[in-house]
């Protein structure tokens, strides 16, 4: 987690220094971010063993970044950070997470309109005071109502890899407990994008709780239940006998819906579900198993992604697609554009996953973002380059720019074996007219990051999805779940309204260094929570079929 740590602050320095005015820094510190946090190995492992000269070496990081790394690897902390905090109020640190204001608007609010704290900038935006002021206007006020909204609901909620990282990292901790059984449940293991905290199951002896408690910062502690904090994150561990465990999985895996409703079907039998078993009177007729409880309520074995009450017991539950149905990855980027992995790194990293091929879309588009501009002669290279790689795919995720033209001619693009077409300007408005006439061209085969979202930083795009997607199916285009744990879009509902329309999904790591490429798994839980089986996604296919889709 280090380096995810090292990176939050940088991007958190960004901000800060862009709210105070400061020039080219925060350019600095968010190209230093992006490339710690899609490093392969940890940071400080990297700077034990090659010590300044280790940091030197990683792409964005020089001598003034590299210092404050050592500081904050050598003390838990970096001054500059900390002064930079104590130079803003805390208020307007928080008007930073409210999505659409990005840190340019809040220095305005802060410097020009003396707006110090989300209240004072909920007031403004109530009592109509912003629109009179340029870059404002009755839409501005009714997003920034709505951010603070969503601000107060998503407060705490973190992506799925980060608390999939936390939770493998306390469980594999208890193991040394020797537990009888342990899993993770709720939430998580439903495989929600985002999750708020961290719920584990264990059969095993008294001792574990102790243990468990150490971790971390003990909130409470009991004979069958503790909970702690583990870097600001919630975790509760629940002990239960063998023969309650199938219960206590299915009672606390959820969701809350689903439980309503399964409860309702036992007591219609004449049962009473609990987290301690299935009971007819005083007598346990299941509880050891989760299977054995659904089969006692003549059900099938809802998969935890399904459990949302959505259908899952009133259809045919379907087979979903797995991890091992997967042959390769749509979305990565290497260093023509703006990834740190060189083709020879991706092709490695496909073979170490036993993929078939993998995509390496390097950006087309005019954006700095995206590092040099990736000119003819570059893409040449590129092109010769790539042949000596048989599991690599020739690729490109092109940008849709104004009124849907895309950023590359057809005579190029029809030169690519794969075209990803993605918008990455605007959230604003409806752009539906755009991405209708951007599907319209014939060399696209995925349309990428649909909705724009980031977590806490963007909200989707609303548009009218139903037509975009009836356009997908009737092109040939798939539509992709970007598998970045902070975008993670589409969402599952999407998912499931594009699959019932018949159109294929497409599952894309979006990959900057090739540590990335285990984030797909990530995606894999957005498409079984969709209803994907294996047909539904493009991924699954053979090289000769991909092949005869793209054509």
């Amino acid at each position: 987690m280090i380096n995810q740590e090292i990176a939050e602050i940088f991007y958190a320095m960004a901000d800060l220094l862009e709210i105070e005015a400061i020039p080219w820094k925060p350019r600095a510190y968010r190209f230093a971010a992006q490339n710690i946090e899609s490093l392969s190995k940890d940071i400080k492992k990297i700077y034990e063993k090659k010590g300044e000269k280790g940091l030197d070496d990683i792409p964005g990081i020089g001598e003034g970044i590299a210092t404050k790394i050592i500081e904050y690897l050598e003390t838990g902390k970096i001054k500059e950070y900390n002064k930079l905090k104590r130079s803003i109020p805390k208020g307007v640190i928080d008007m930073l997470h409210v999505p659409t204001l990005g840190p340019k608007k809040v220095n305005f609010l802060y410097k020009k309109l003396k707006i110090t704290n989300l209240r004072k900038l909920k007031s403004a935006a109530e009592a109509k005071k912003l629109r009179y002021h340029k870059g404002y206007d009755k839409k501005t006020e009714e997003n920034i109502r709505n951010g603070i909204e969503i601000l107060k609901q998503g407060r705490g909620r973190m992506a799925i890899a980060t608390m999939t990282e936390v939770a493998n990292i306390i469980i594999s901790d208890l193991k040394k407990e020797k537990p009888k059984k342990i899993a993770i449940v709720g939430s998580l293991r439903r495989k929600k994008s985002t999750i708020k905290d961290i719920d584990i199951l264990v059969v095993s002896n008294k001792n574990i709780m102790t243990h468990f408690t150490s971790l971390g910062k003990k909130i409470v502690k009991g004979p069958k239940k503790a909970s702690i904090l583990y870097h600001g994150i919630q975790v509760d561990l629940r002990l239960f006998k063998e023969d309650e465990y199938g219960a206590a999985m299915q009672y606390f895996t959820g969701s809350k819906t689903h439980n309503i409703k399964l409860r309702q079907i036992a007591i219609k039998k004449g049962y009473k579900l609990n987290e301690y078993g299935l009971f007819k009177g005083k007598k346990k007729i299941a509880g050891k198993t989760e299977s054995g409880i659904y089969k006692k309520l003549s059900l099938p074995l809802i998969p935890p992604e399904l459990r949302e009450n959505d259908g899952e017991f009133t259809n045919k539950i379907p087979k979903l697609v797995t991890l091992k149905d997967i042959k390769g990855d749509f979305h990565t980027h290497s260093i023509y554009s703006d990834g740190l992995s060189t083709l020879k790194d991706l092709s490695l990293g496909a073979k170490r996953l036993n993929y078939e091929y993998l995509a390496v879309t390097d950006h087309g588009t005019p954006q700095k973002y995206a590092g040099p501009p990736l000119t003819m002669k570059r893409l040449n290279e590129k092109f010769k380059e790539i042949k000596k790689y048989k599991n690599l795919i020739m690729g490109v995720e092109v940008d849709i720019v104004r009124k849907g033209k895309l950023f590359y001619k057809d005579s190029l693009l029809k030169k690519m074996d794969l075209v990803i077409a993605s918008m990455h300007t605007t959230n604003k408005g409806d752009q539906t007219k755009t991405f209708l006439k951007a599907m319209d061209n014939k060399h696209i085969n995925i349309m990428g990051h649909l909705t724009g979202r980031k977590f806490g930083i963007k909200e989707p795009r609303k548009m009218d999805f139903d037509a975009i997607f009836d356009k997908a199916r009737d092109n040939n285009i798939a539509i992709e779940i970007n598998c970045t744990p902070t975008r993670m879009d589409i969402d599952d509902k999407l998912v499931k309204r594009f699959v019932k329309k018949g159109g294929i999904i497409s599952l894309g790591t979006d990959t900057h260094a090739t540590d990335n490429l285990e984030t797909l798994q990530y995606g894999i839980g957005t498409a079984r929570r969709g209803w994907c089986r294996k047909k539904d996604i493009l991924n699954t296919k053979s090289r000769e079929k991909l092949y005869n889709f793209l054509k």
